[in-house]
Protein backbone atom coordinates (compact mmCIF):
# COMPACT_ATOMS: atom_id res chain seq x y z
CA UNK A 1 0.00 0.00 0.00
CA UNK A 2 1.54 3.21 -1.02
CA UNK A 3 1.82 6.25 1.73
CA UNK A 4 4.18 7.13 4.52
CA UNK A 5 7.27 4.55 5.30
CA UNK A 6 6.75 3.23 8.69
CA UNK A 7 9.81 5.05 9.22
CA UNK A 8 8.61 8.09 8.55
CA UNK A 9 5.62 8.13 10.41
CA UNK A 10 7.05 7.25 13.71
CA UNK A 11 9.30 10.04 13.36
CA UNK A 12 6.56 12.20 12.56
CA UNK A 13 4.25 11.19 15.77
CA UNK A 14 7.06 11.29 17.92
CA UNK A 15 8.27 14.82 16.68
CA UNK A 16 4.23 16.41 16.91
CA UNK A 17 3.60 14.45 19.65
CA UNK A 18 6.13 14.44 22.70
CA UNK A 19 8.78 16.59 21.33
CA UNK A 20 11.24 14.04 20.76
CA UNK A 21 13.56 15.36 17.72
CA UNK A 22 14.59 13.36 14.45
CA UNK A 23 18.42 14.25 13.25
CA UNK A 24 17.46 16.67 11.14
CA UNK A 25 14.05 17.57 12.83
CA UNK A 26 11.26 18.10 10.72
CA UNK A 27 9.51 20.34 12.16
CA UNK A 28 9.88 22.77 15.57
CA UNK A 29 7.36 20.74 18.13
CA UNK A 30 5.15 23.55 19.96
CA UNK A 31 5.88 23.26 23.77
CA UNK A 32 2.00 22.84 24.41
CA UNK A 33 -1.01 22.12 22.68
CA UNK A 34 -4.89 22.11 23.25
CA UNK A 35 -6.97 19.14 23.72
CA UNK A 36 -10.35 19.45 22.62
CA UNK A 37 -13.60 17.26 22.89
CA UNK A 38 -15.87 15.97 19.99
CA UNK A 39 -19.86 14.47 19.73
CA UNK A 40 -19.01 14.34 16.25
CA UNK A 41 -15.13 13.21 15.04
CA UNK A 42 -14.27 15.94 13.01
CA UNK A 43 -12.47 14.74 9.26
CA UNK A 44 -8.63 14.97 8.43
CA UNK A 45 -9.16 18.78 7.60
CA UNK A 46 -10.55 19.67 11.23
CA UNK A 47 -14.19 20.41 9.91
CA UNK A 48 -16.89 18.15 9.72
CA UNK A 49 -17.01 17.89 13.56
CA UNK A 50 -18.84 18.84 16.43
CA UNK A 51 -16.91 20.42 19.36
CA UNK A 52 -18.38 20.48 22.50
CA UNK A 53 -19.25 24.23 22.89
CA UNK A 54 -21.19 23.99 26.44
CA UNK A 55 -20.85 26.21 28.80
CA UNK A 56 -18.15 25.59 31.49
CA UNK A 57 -16.31 23.61 28.76
CA UNK A 58 -12.55 24.72 27.46
CA UNK A 59 -10.03 22.71 25.36
CA UNK A 60 -7.69 21.34 28.25
CA UNK A 61 -3.75 22.89 27.82
CA UNK A 62 -1.26 20.02 27.84
CA UNK A 63 2.62 19.99 27.67
CA UNK A 64 3.97 18.36 24.87
CA UNK A 65 5.98 16.35 26.01
CA UNK A 66 7.03 12.37 26.61
CA UNK A 67 6.06 12.56 29.94
CA UNK A 68 2.29 13.53 27.86
CA UNK A 69 2.66 11.40 24.95
CA UNK A 70 3.92 7.36 24.74
CA UNK A 71 6.45 7.01 22.03
CA UNK A 72 4.61 5.64 18.66
CA UNK A 73 4.08 2.19 17.71
CA UNK A 74 2.86 0.52 14.74
CA UNK A 75 0.02 -1.44 14.90
CA UNK A 76 -0.28 -3.94 11.97
CA UNK A 77 -3.45 -3.86 10.40
CA UNK A 78 -2.94 -6.59 7.18
CA UNK A 79 0.44 -8.11 6.55
CA UNK A 80 3.01 -5.48 5.56
CA UNK A 81 0.59 -3.11 6.14
CA UNK A 82 1.57 -1.12 9.45
CA UNK A 83 -0.08 2.09 10.83
CA UNK A 84 1.96 4.47 13.02
CA UNK A 85 0.12 5.33 16.08
CA UNK A 86 0.58 7.69 19.08
CA UNK A 87 -1.52 7.51 22.29
CA UNK A 88 -1.69 9.74 25.50
CA UNK A 89 0.47 8.74 28.70
CA UNK A 90 -1.35 10.48 31.14
CA UNK A 91 -4.80 10.72 31.51
CA UNK A 92 -6.43 13.64 30.39
CA UNK A 93 -8.94 15.01 32.90
CA UNK A 94 -11.38 18.33 32.28
CA UNK A 95 -12.87 20.56 35.22
CA UNK A 96 -16.58 18.87 36.22
CA UNK A 97 -19.32 19.75 33.39
CA UNK A 98 -21.81 22.42 34.40
CA UNK A 99 -24.36 22.05 31.76
CA UNK A 100 -24.71 18.56 29.46
CA UNK A 101 -21.94 17.95 26.95
CA UNK A 102 -23.56 14.99 25.40
CA UNK A 103 -21.86 11.88 24.25
CA UNK A 104 -18.24 12.34 23.35
CA UNK A 105 -16.83 10.04 21.01
CA UNK A 106 -13.61 11.62 19.85
CA UNK A 107 -10.44 13.83 20.89
CA UNK A 108 -8.53 16.71 18.87
CA UNK A 109 -4.82 18.46 19.06
CA UNK A 110 -5.18 21.85 18.66
CA UNK A 111 -2.49 25.29 18.64
CA UNK A 112 -4.34 27.69 20.39
CA UNK A 113 -7.59 27.26 23.40
CA UNK A 114 -10.14 28.94 20.24
CA UNK A 115 -9.64 28.59 16.67
CA UNK A 116 -6.30 27.32 16.11
CA UNK A 117 -5.13 24.76 14.06
CA UNK A 118 -5.77 21.28 14.38
CA UNK A 119 -3.45 18.93 14.43
CA UNK A 120 -4.46 15.67 15.00
CA UNK A 121 -7.68 13.71 16.01
CA UNK A 122 -8.92 10.73 16.90
CA UNK A 123 -11.61 8.76 18.95
CA UNK A 124 -11.82 8.66 22.31
CA UNK A 125 -11.89 4.98 24.19
CA UNK A 126 -14.31 4.74 25.75
CA UNK A 127 -17.01 7.23 24.57
CA UNK A 128 -18.22 8.77 27.52
CA UNK A 129 -22.03 10.71 27.94
CA UNK A 130 -21.23 13.87 29.85
CA UNK A 131 -24.09 15.89 32.07
CA UNK A 132 -24.19 17.78 34.46
CA UNK A 133 -21.40 17.81 36.94
CA UNK A 134 -19.74 14.42 35.62
CA UNK A 135 -16.07 14.61 34.63
CA UNK A 136 -14.50 14.04 31.09
CA UNK A 137 -11.55 11.83 31.63
CA UNK A 138 -9.67 10.24 28.82
CA UNK A 139 -7.73 7.40 30.60
CA UNK A 140 -4.43 6.75 28.59
CA UNK A 141 -4.37 4.90 25.82
CA UNK A 142 -7.76 6.24 25.64
CA UNK A 143 -6.82 8.92 22.98
CA UNK A 144 -5.27 6.97 19.73
CA UNK A 145 -3.42 9.16 17.03
CA UNK A 146 -2.62 7.56 13.73
CA UNK A 147 -0.61 8.40 10.84
CA UNK A 148 -0.32 6.10 7.72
Amino acid sequence: MAGWSDNAELALLNLMFGGVTSSPPVLPPAATQFIALFTMAPGDDGTGGTEVTAMGYSRLLVPNTSATWKPAALVTVAPGNNLGTKTNATAFVFPSATTNWGTIVAAGVFTAITGGTMIASGPVTPSMVIGLGAVANIPVDGFVITLD
